[in-house]
């Protein structure tokens, strides 16, 4: 079950106030590993592990206050809190566990995965709250028409993580056997402080937008098996500016410079024993040049040149070179290319309307740059210089086509995405365990149709891969096919 609910309540021309809820819930039988290649290739959408079960709850909230007490200035603070409770009973976490209790004499192996082989119970529990206050000026500086930004954001993240093996395949509880019990009981926090201020101005066609962010992150481990607290803490400046010159009404030329900055998590710069791990957080130089025209009413188009310098790209090291490992220093890369949108819409006969939209990334270059040797077991000194990314795909398309009236609307998209590595050598042929090899290119069709029954309900039916196609989406714990046709529908209701 999914439900939102958003509600807005304006007391007078200064306050206004917007509360939003969401609920979610699922339960499901889906397993956590890939397949080994002889698996998949006797059946891809084969589920080994029957007994296995995902559990899901969430519920996330938010206020937020808008308050204008000038024309020129509007202050916004919104406060929210989300809540998300997962449990995940699983008798295998990779394609290398077959089962994963299998050096338990009472287990052995696959033969007797279903009556006494036990289970691992990975019981997560996260809870995030903040308060973010943002002031936005209009007015006039240095000449230049303008607008100002500022905001502050104090976020706190916690995240209780227990591992409870149990004694069989159904068991919810932590067992007694040989790999049975509780072997993990861990909180982790992370306190983050941050502060930005922006400002667009502009002077008659040309507008730029320069702005900067400081980041200041806390860190907690606890472990409550040994005792074990680690704590360390991070911070950053995160500078940018952006700029856009229209020539004329249909044609605009836009650049950007931005620093791109992503922390690690708790559990990769602190150590399960209290220790602190020199892991820097992920920085990056992005860089984009572009231009957007409309060369006539209905058309619209626009092309983007997009460089990323990473002095210090994070990337999983199962990503990398195998599952069991955390996230690993991946160095300096590199990924530059070019992005392309192009947009139609014309009126049709009987009062129709159709559209179309195709965009496509072409990443020329995702590689490593520098000295550096490879993260796969056995191969640490063979270098990697040059060779491609994991898991980052030369060309991703997406064509859209759709028609409709003011009451309804239909709509099919095409979503191309070309073949990747998985693997920091650029491994082709796929492994016996499926955890390493070239993804082939796929297409998946979806369609989907919206209808106004009246002007305050909407229903929508959707119909992702409705060709029903089989296609490897990741093989990190072995392979692992995209999701088979699936149909939803719902409906909106305002009130």
């Amino acid at each position: 079950s999914d439900v939102t609910a958003k509600v807005t309540h304006e007391l007078n021309e200064r306050h206004s106030f917007t509360f939003k809820s969401s609920y979610l819930r699922e339960k499901s039988d889906v397993p956590y590993s890939g397949l080994t290649l002889a698996e998949y290739r006797a059946d891809p959408r084969a589920n080994p592990f029957v007994n296995d079960e995902f559990e899901l709850y969430r519920f996330g909230t938010s206020l937020s206050h808008r308050y204008a007490p000038a024309p020129n200035a509007v202050l916004t603070t919104s406060a929210y809190y989300s809540y998300f409770d997962r449990d995940w009973w699983r008798q295998s976490s990779n394609s290398n566990e077959r089962p994963n209790d299998s050096s338990d004499p009472a287990c052995g192996g696959m033969a007797n995965l279903l009556t006494t082989c036990g289970n691992q119970g990975r019981l997560r529990q996260y809870s995030t709250k903040g308060i973010e206050p943002r002031l936005t000026l209009t007015g006039t500086w240095f000449g230049m028409e303008g607008e100002l930004r500022t905001g502050l954001r104090y976020h706190e993240e916690k995240q209780s993580r227990v591992q409870a093996n149990g004694d069989t395949p159904t068991s919810r509880t932590p067992g007694t056997g040989r790999n049975a019990g509780v072997v993990e009981d861990q909180e982790r926090f992370a306190d983050a402080a941050s502060g930005f201020v922006q400002a667009t101005l502009s002077a008659g066609r040309f507008t730029v937008v320069p702005g900067v962010r400081y980041e200041s992150i806390d860190f907690e481990r606890r472990n409550l098996l040994n005792g074990a607290v680690g704590r360390t803490d991070l911070q950053q400046w995160i500078p940018g500016i952006g700029a856009t010159w229209r020539m004329d009404e249909e044609l605009t030329f836009f650049a950007g410079a931005h620093r791109g900055f992503a922390p690690p998590r708790v559990e990769d710069i602190v150590t399960n024993a209290g220790g602190v791990v020199e892991l820097d957080a992920e920085l990056s130089w992005n860089y984009e040049l572009g231009v957007r025209a409309r060369p006539q009413p209905g058309v619209g188009l626009e092309l983007t040149a997009f460089r990323m310098d990473f002095s210090n790209q994070i990337v999983p090291a199962s990503v990398a070179g195998g599952t069991g490992a955390t996230l690993t220093s991946a160095g300096e890369t590199l990924h530059q290319g070019l992005e392309a949108l192009v947009d139609l819409a014309r009126p049709l006969p009987a009062g129709l309307d159709g559209y179309a939209r195709l965009a496509w990334t072409w990443l020329a270059d995702a590689e490593y740059v520098g000295t550096r040797f490879s993260s796969v077991p056995g191969f640490g000194t063979t270098g990697v210089s040059g060779n491609r990314l994991p898991y980052a795909a030369e060309n991703l398309a997406t064509l859209t086509l759709g028609l409709g009236t003011e009451r309804w609307r239909a709509q099919t998209e095409a979503v191309y995405t070309g073949e990747m590595y998985t693997d920091d050598l650029n491994t082709v042929a796929v492994t016996s365990n499926g955890q390493r090899g070239r993804m082939p290119s796929h297409v998946v069709w979806n369609a989907t149709v919206n209808f106004a029954a009246t002007d305050a309900i909407d229903v929508y039916a959707t119909v992702k891969n409705f060709t029903d196609r089989t296609y490897v989406v990741d093989m990190t714990r072995g392979l692992i096919p995209g999701s088979p046709r699936l149909v939803q529908a719902g409906f909106t209701a305002r009130f």
